[in-house]
């Protein structure tokens, strides 16, 4: 099962230990090793172009091991998929979100977590390595540039922040339930994007 081999791989216990809050950003820090690429998602479309009935989707148990053995990772969808597995392993209440960017709509995804009143949002795909509260002008300190969030009527708007790069805009999302069918959707269709012409880790 891919999460216990997630749980051995990096020393996480099956069982959660004291704070719900402490442990979900133990296991964040430790996902977060899985780096964004798309080299693995290329290398199945072997090269014969987008077919959307021989779409290949790249499961948990594949992740783990071309981890393990070749350091890949995946995108933000096949990670936000193992990431919800482990997440539903341990019954912590969570749903898939569907975000815009400037490439398009629906292009990205991660998880909004529920946990003792509050919504968190969880994006694999973007290397968190913590839970960030969904709250208008939320900003927390990031390895490779910090996250702000700005909230607009029911919609949140993401930005990294560097003194390199200054405040960029990443993607914008609505604080709604989306079905694991809708998801799924959305994960099939990322394969015609512009973002499968060129190499991104």
């Amino acid at each position: 099962m891919a999460v216990l081999g997630f749980l051995r791989a990096f020393g996480l216990p099956q069982k959660i230990n004291g704070s719900e809050e402490e442990f979900v950003g133990e296991l964040l820090l430790k996902f977060s090793s899985f780096p964004y690429e798309n080299v693995s998602k290329i290398i199945q479309l072997g090269g014969a172009g987008w077919n959307p009935d021989q779409v290949h989707l790249r499961m948990p148990k594949e992740i783990l091991n071309d981890y393990l053995n070749f350091g890949l990772g995946g995108t933000c969808f096949s990670l936000t998929y193992y990431l919800k597995q482990i997440m539903d392993f341990f019954l912590f209440k969570t749903e898939y979100f569907l975000a815009d960017m400037k490439s398009g709509k629906k292009v990205h995804s991660g998880l909004i977590l529920n946990l003792n009143g509050k919504r968190y949002l969880l994006d694999p795909g973007y290397l968190l390595k913590r839970p960030v509260l969904l709250s208008d002008g939320e900003y927390v300190k990031n390895v490779f540039a910090d996250i702000f969030l700005e909230k607009k009527e029911n919609r949140f708007y993401v930005y990294t922040y560097n003194l390199y790069a200054g405040k960029k805009f990443r993607y914008s999302f609505y604080d709604k339930y989306y079905s694991e069918e809708s998801f799924f959707s959305a994960w099939k269709s990322s394969f015609e994007k512009n973002s499968m012409n060129y190499l991104c880790i």
